[in-house]
């Protein structure tokens, strides 16, 4: 993503770089292997440089792994969440039985659902549900008034 005039702009890159890392647990107790794990998911995106899936692989024995995978919520949501672990089970299943994986092909590229989207917003669908939301929703919208710790 690009910064331009303050708003995040999607750049798609042709090299996009993968952020995989490994860390050897074996040994440590759950404590430190969590806080561990807390301190990679927490750390912050450069949305102009950083690759913004990130997945860290942490060896508990020689049979034992726990996979983290931290996601920036611009790039991602509950839907492709869910598509995700349903694949990489799918994934390690055959792995594991030594059979063949196959997930099924993708149906559509990013680029054709905006395409279907900007078609949707240019014709008349849209203007019909903009008129339906503009007659139920108040001209103004009443500020709301919630409790606060520090007033600003």
């Amino acid at each position: 993503f690009l910064l331009v005039d303050g708003q995040a702009v999607q750049r798609v890159s042709e090299n996009a770089a993968t952020d995989l890392a490994l860390f050897d647990v074996q040994g440590e107790d759950w404590e430190s292997i969590h806080a561990t794990i807390v301190q990679e998911y927490r750390k912050p995106y450069d949305l102009a440089h950083d690759p913004l899936v990130r997945f860290r692989l942490f060896k508990r024995g020689p049979d034992r792994w726990i996979i983290m995978k931290a996601v920036h919520h611009i790039v991602s949501d509950a839907i492709s969440t869910f598509t995700f672990i349903e694949e990489l089970l799918a994934v390690y299943e055959a792995l594991r039985r030594d059979q063949e994986h196959r997930l099924p092909p993708i149906e559509a590229r990013y680029l054709d659902f905006l395409n279907q989207q900007n078609a949707f917003l240019a014709g008349p669908g849209a203007a019909g549900m903009l008129d339906y939301w503009r007659g139920h929703l108040p001209a103004e919208v009443p500020l709301l008034d919630l409790p606060v710790d520090k007033p600003r």
